[in-house]
């Protein structure tokens, strides 16, 4: 079965397009005023996921949004994460509940007893403690909203000011966002239905095609091995922006072997970031990087935040980070785009931002000389980084 969906995966016809249609974007301002403004359109339903939905002034204005949709009769459904959002669940716990909003919380923090009661697991209050301490490393990263089964937003963009142009000390971060649209969007409300009704999860109609989701075990894996059989099946380009990059060694033999194979290999990663040691980890590998003949840069203008890939003549954009919490821990989201406006546009995003990076060679390793010692300690607790 495995074997199968990973196939069907990877062969996919070369000019159809996975959605009817597809935008780009990579300015939050931009991002968050047509979001709303499809939250002000909205007829029938909406389904909200992120990570990070903070009490702010971008917070608050989505959450009128959606109290307003709800009030002209929208069915709107909210799904946060415990950790995310734990200083502002207060704020949506009753601003959103008191107007009648469903609101779900992903593995609330154990010790938030208030927050139990809107925790999408049935258990006991005793039961649900002793669950939560068991899941307390596995978050909801996922960056996700729906509007009328229809149109879908997916990205690296939380519910967060910190995005936008107005960020305190003009420190806004980078990222990348995508708005799709076509009758197959119905498939990924399936998928948030799968998480908000705690179903047991199979791979769907589009998985691998059209959207990359790991809500079980199964899904789990066959990602990580899509993702490689991707790579190994690369003939010309591998543009990799991501913001914490430790892979494991099945991900860079991978790069390995697509460099050995004449692939040009680019690799964007932060050279700043809100995970204060996460540069000096991603550090150490670039002397395996630079060896297999990788073009390294490190992102420097802003907080860099993105995660998008272009292979070849298609991309992948979403929350995927390549580090093993995305790969082992937590629910990610990504879109598998392929029409040629969103394309040139990924490229000249990888342009514009490689012009913003320090260029990585022999000669700049030895400004990272202590990164490759210290570097070495988040190493050894990758695993839950």
């Amino acid at each position: 079965m495995m074997d199968s969906l990973l196939s069907q995966g990877l062969q996919q016809p070369l000019h159809s397009s996975h959605w009817k249609s597809e935008k780009v974007f990579d300015n939050a301002d931009c991002y968050f005023d047509e979001l709303l403004a499809d939250i002000t359109r909205a007829q029938r339903c909406i389904e909200l996921e992120t990570y990070i939905f903070n009490h702010d002034s971008l917070g608050r204005c989505v959450a009128q949004a959606l109290i307003n949709a709800h009030q002209r009769g929208v069915q709107v459904r909210v799904l946060v994460d415990g950790y995310g959002s734990r200083d502002s669940l207060t704020f949506l716990l009753h601003q959103l509940q008191l107007n009648n909003i469903q609101v779900r919380v992903y593995h609330p923090l154990p010790w938030y007893f208030r927050a139990h009661h809107w925790s999408l697991n049935q258990y006991s209050a005793l039961e649900k403690i002793s669950f939560l301490f068991a899941r307390l490393n596995q978050r909801d990263h996922r960056k996700l909203c729906i509007i009328d089964q229809s149109i879908a937003w997916v990205g690296s963009f939380n519910i967060s000011s910190a995005h936008l142009s107005t960020a305190r000390g003009g420190n806004d971060w980078r990222d990348y966002g995508v708005r799709v649209s076509s009758p197959s969007v119905k498939r990924l409300a399936h998928n948030f239905d799968n998480l908000w009704f705690q179903r047991k999860y199979t791979p769907q109609a589009g998985f691998l095609k059209q959207y990359i989701s790991n809500l079980s075990p199964v899904t789990r894996r066959l990602r990580q091995n899509f993702l490689i059989s991707l790579i190994d099946q690369c003939q010309q380009r591998l543009w990799i922006t991501n913001a914490y990059f430790a892979p494991s060694p099945r991900i860079l033999k991978a790069l390995k072997r697509a460099c050995r194979r004449g692939v040009d290999v680019q690799l964007i990663v932060a050279e700043k970031s809100d995970v204060v040691f996460f540069p000096t980890l991603t550090a150490t590998y670039y002397s395996d990087l630079l060896l297999f003949g990788v073009h390294v840069y490190a992102y420097h203008q802003r907080i860099l935040h993105a995660k998008v890939m272009l292979v070849d003549d298609e991309a992948i954009i979403g929350s995927t980070n390549f580090n093993q919490r995305s790969f082992l821990h937590d629910l990610e989201l990504d879109l598998v785009l392929n029409q040629a406006d969103s394309i040139r546009q990924l490229e000249r995003c990888f342009h514009q931002d490689a012009s913003h990076s320090i260029a990585i060679d022999k000669d700049r390793l030895k400004h990272y000389q202590s990164s490759r010692w210290f570097g070495w300690l988040p190493r050894l607790f990758r695993y839950w980084l």
